[in-house]
């Protein structure tokens, strides 16, 4: 399994898993942007979900002490 971080058009920041490699990430992040104008990961998370049926979009919080 992979961790990822992206960000998007919008410079929103998310986090996933994979068990796609980082050069078949790129691929895919190549072909979703040539069928896409704008790039947000939410349309990318969905779009991958149906090539990776492990994906996960994994939420990251914040702890203060």
């Amino acid at each position: 399994m992979y961790y990822y971080k992206i960000y998007d058009d919008c410079d929103n920041l998310n986090y996933f898993k994979s068990s796609l490699p980082y050069e078949h990430i790129v691929k895919h992040i190549e072909k979703f942007k040539a069928e896409n104008e704008v790039y947000l990961n939410v349309k990318f998370f969905e779009f991958l979900k149906k090539v990776d049926s492990e994906f996960e979009e994994i939420e990251i919080n914040e702890i203060f002490y």
